[in-house]
């Protein structure tokens, strides 16, 4: 590791004496974090290594700074690109947001404030690596930011040609744990202001940050929110090809998207790619991954979260023709900011779907809300789904089934009683297919237009494949189709690594990792695809 005061002298020949201080205070504060073990045991070469000749800079955006595990990632991934040759570069938010990126409406700052910067300055350190610091690349005052701010008309905002507002939006959404915004609402309308000083900053910095370097990716996380979506969206308007990062369905597993997709979530892949995918037969042992695969996730493993039921409870079925499947999202989640499909407004999709299915009582409409919307921290909702539901219909139909989110029925044992499947994106909707159900999309998830589901472009396509429930679909392919690409997702879209281990629905356990570890593979892989501009993916 380097030593302290060479890391003092390095920071305020780059940053100034100011940053520097602080930097050493934090080294030196009893408020300071202690240092984890997956950095006390970090292997020593990492903070020897040094890079003389670079090829060029990998940016990796570390905001919001206390995100440490998210932090950790960024950092194990920097020094895989510093091993073949390119400079990692930390992106960090030293205080100049209004509001936290990452603070839901309950929560308050002080996390923020505090391990905002001490955390990736602490991840710096054991990795060797730079940090640029937001403070440095902005020529405004906050000031100036809120006079810009207040000269737009809410909720959009364009700001040297670049529209933000789809990220402000998603951040608000998330912040308010809600999907309907209400500009009139003084909470709403003030917290829209900072969001937008927050994404003016960050594109400002980042745009400094790459006019200063010869960037040659940029790696996000949070991919739809401002954090992570901006900066993959700055570099994207300078031509370099970003990718967003998330972990994975399974328990020590990655995944990685790229700004060319049609959606930057880590879910989605290229299109060409794609229809590679679904028109490629599969080897018999391809077939026993993933028909594996699929069958632990009905069992509750490689789920990614521990809030469902997976007891063998289901519902009655009996005295109607066909029994259809609903299955919501949590509806603030930024995956709903549909790209295509047939609403961009998720509760118009549910709005259509009840009335048509009021006049259709021999047709059963079991309704299943997500049960994330009970969870608290980073997940729950201020607009749960089923109240909107109650309020909206009065009574329910009698033909309508709504469960709440804590009901103990299992999805699995639902889906092997339904006739129809609906989703807006629900990955649910990809095992509907994969074992032969029908599946209408009205959404924009990943596997959408791969023609193992009818995925509706408008309203009244939409009511036109709910007019065919009572034909029936074929599904002749449905099945074929939908294994290909479950094990393209699941096999090959999935990266594992060894550096954490998800231990439930927000746990992750974080192990220490070697330089020689990151020389070889999956980073190998990984770093070639990101610096030639292609999808990552094991080949």
């Amino acid at each position: 590791m380097i030593s302290k005061s060479r890391r003092f002298l390095e920071i305020q020949r780059n940053e100034g004496l100011p940053t520097a201080m602080r930097v050493a205070f934090n080294y030196i504060s009893p408020f300071s974090s202690p240092t984890p073990s997956h950095l006390r045991t970090l292997d020593k070469r990492i903070s020897e290594f040094e890079l003389t000749d670079p090829k060029g800079v990998v940016l990796l955006p570390m905001i919001p700074g206390w995100y440490g595990t998210s932090g950790y990632r960024q950092a194990v991934l920097g020094h895989a690109f510093k091993i073949r040759g390119y400079k990692p570069v930390f992106l960090v938010n030293d205080a100049e947001f209004p509001i936290c990126l990452g603070q839901m409406v309950e929560a308050d700052n002080k996390q923020c404030k505090e391990e905002c910067v001490q955390t990736p300055e602490q991840i710096a350190e054991y990795f060797n690596t730079d940090i640029e610091y937001l403070s440095s690349h902005l020529q405004r005052t906050q000031k100036e930011y809120y006079d810009i701010v207040d000269e737009q008309s809410v909720p959009n905002l364009v700001y040297k040609g670049h529209d933000l507002t789809p990220f402000i939006t998603s951040s608000l959404r998330r912040h308010f744990k809600r999907y309907t915004l209400d500009f009139s609402k003084t909470d709403h309308k003030a917290r829209w202001r900072d969001f937008a000083v927050d994404a003016m900053m960050l594109k400002d910095g980042t745009d400094s940050v790459l006019s200063k370097y010869d960037v040659k990716t940029i790696i996000g996380f949070e991919e739809t929110y401002i954090q992570g979506g901006l900066p993959l969206s700055c570099g994207e308007r300078e031509g370099i090809t970003g990718y967003s990062i998330d972990w994975g369905y399974k328990p020590q597993d990655l995944l990685f998207g790229k700004t060319s997709n049609r959606q930057y979530l880590a879910l989605f892949s290229d299109s060409k790619l794609l229809q590679n995918v679904v028109e490629t037969e599969l080897s018999a042992s391809e077939i026993d991954a993933i028909e594996e695969t699929m069958t632990q996730r009905m069992e509750g493993v490689n789920t990614k979260s521990d809030y469902v039921s997976f007891d063998h409870s289901s519902i009655d079925l009996e005295g109607y023709d066909i029994a259809v499947g609903l299955f919501t999202n949590l509806i603030w989640d930024a995956s709903l900011e549909a790209k295509e499909g047939a609403y961009s407004d998720p509760f118009e999709w549910l709005q259509t779907t009840l009335d048509w299915f009021e006049s259709q009582p021999n047709k059963l409409l079991i309704i299943k809300t997500h049960p994330a919307e009970t969870l608290e921290g980073r997940h729950g909702t201020n607009q749960p789904v089923a109240e909107w539901i109650y309020g909206y219909c009065g009574q329910l139909p009698e033909n309508v089934v709504l469960l709440e989110p804590d009901a103990d029925v299992n999805p699995y044992e639902m889906i092997s009683d339904i006739d129809v499947g609906i989703v807006y994106n629900s990955i649910i909707g990809l095992e509907m297919a994969y074992e032969g159900i029908p599946v209408i999309v009205a959404g924009d998830p990943h596997y959408r237009d791969l023609d193992f589901t009818y995925d509706a472009t408008n309203p009244d396509d939409y009511t036109e494949y709910l007019e065919e429930i009572s034909q029936g679909f074929d599904t002749s392919s449905t099945e074929r189709l939908a294994r290909r690409y479950a094990h393209y997702f699941f096999e090959r879209k999935h990266i594992p690594v060894e550096f954490y281990e998800s231990e439930g629905t927000y746990s992750r356990k974080k192990y220490p990792v070697t330089h020689d570890e990151l020389a070889g593979e999956p980073y190998e892989t990984i770093v070639q695809q990101m610096i030639e501009g292609e999808s990552v993916y094991l080949t």
